[in-house]
């Protein structure tokens, strides 16, 4: 958004301007409490770049190139675009009314507890991918702004100066959530954003650095870029470790059995009803499926009952199925799957289809 904020505002066209509509509708539909960040750099290189452009005496053209639309054009793409037009319309002012509710309340008297959630408690430092140790994070960060300062002055004014407010903005109002009863959540998100614009400044300002022809210069960026790939790294690592992994690859590997089994052929998930069963299903969602004892009492849709199928899943933990014809057909270290047997009484309810709870 900030890229071709910046583009569009510079030399204007109708491909800048229609990708700059993308990315902003995606922004607002992933995150409408993001849109302060683009919105005050973009706002003040906009005045500015105005500015500019009258005391050049140069008249703004917007979009270039324009033609009258044929009639038969406008009546073939004109409801289609209207349709599209109107859901969009929707899905913004949706997103603008969530911005409107938090705007009420980051206001200084606010009561923040409603968006306190679960937010991570992280250093100060983890925002901007440095160390978390006090004196050395210390000497980093100011290492960082110094760098995002070289590389500010590669932009044009209005660019430079509408991120420089961007990010001394955020700067205040992150510090100032800091000290607020229960906004670490806006603290998260509002650092969260600035840290990757500073990091991306310093960046740039480590690599112009470096362009230098003195031989201290260029050492010492080489040795601040080293520097932040390897907090990166290590970052990245300890961030890792505090992730638990939601589904293991034993339970991956169910999508490759389908490949494996008699087109058309249906599978009775007899795992426990549990959020295994789940990914099971959602692992081998090509073939129809049901459950003996499926996943009730959620928001989650769950498989259709059935007691007969043509092969039976378990997992490993389980004793073999009852309905279960020989030894297992598949089976890796999380499940086993079996032929059912013939003569299993019932129709088999197995369907792609999912029960959506009421």
């Amino acid at each position: 958004m900030l890229m071709l904020g910046f583009q569009l505002l510079r030399r204007p066209s109708r491909a800048t301007a229609g990708l700059f509509a993308l990315f902003f509708g995606l922004g607002v539909l992933a995150y409408p409490l993001m849109l302060p960040f683009p919105a005050l750099a973009l706002g003040v290189a906009a005045v500015l770049e105005m500015k500019r452009r009258g005391a050049l005496g140069r008249a703004q053209v917007w979009l270039r190139g324009r033609s009258r639309p044929r009639l038969s054009r406008v009546l073939l793409l004109g409801p289609p675009a209207a349709v599209i037009a109107l859901i969009c319309l929707f899905l913004l002012v949706a997103g603008l009314a969530k911005g409107v509710l938090a705007a009420r309340v980051i206001l200084p008297g606010g009561s923040l507890h409603a968006w306190a959630g679960d937010s991570p408690d992280w250093p100060f430092a983890h925002y901007f991918g440095l160390p978390a140790v006090p004196g050395l994070a210390a000497v980093a960060f100011c290492l960082l702004v110094l760098g995002a300062v070289v590389g500010l002055r590669q932009l044009d004014r209005p660019e430079r100066i509408g991120l420089s407010v961007m990010c001394a903005g955020a700067f205040v109002m992150g510090v100032s959530f800091l000290g607020r009863v229960s906004g670490e959540y806006f603290a998260f998100k509002t650092f969260a954003f600035l840290g990757p614009v500073v990091l991306a400044l310093a960046v740039v300002g480590a690599f112009v650095w470096g362009r230098e022809r003195e031989p201290p210069r260029r050492r010492a960026a080489v040795v601040a870029l080293a520097g932040l790939c390897a907090f990166a790294a290590i970052g990245l690592r300890d961030g890792l470790e505090l992730v638990p992994i939601q589904t293991p690859p034993e339970t991956i590997a169910l999508k490759d059995w389908t490949a494996q089994l008699p087109a058309g052929e249906s599978i009775r998930i007899d795992v426990p009803p549990n959020t295994v069963q789940l990914w099971a299903a959602y692992m081998l969602h090509e073939r129809r499926l049901s459950a003996s004892r499926p996943v009730l009492n959620t928001t989650y849709p769950h498989l259709p009952v059935s007691r007969r199928a043509d092969y039976v899943l378990v997992d490993r933990t389980q004793r073999r199925p009852a309905d279960a014809a020989g030894a297992p057909v598949l089976d890796n270290a999380g499940f086993r799957l079996y032929r059912m047997r013939s003569g299993v009484p019932g129709p088999d309810r197995s369907s792609r289809r999912r029960v959506q709870p009421q």
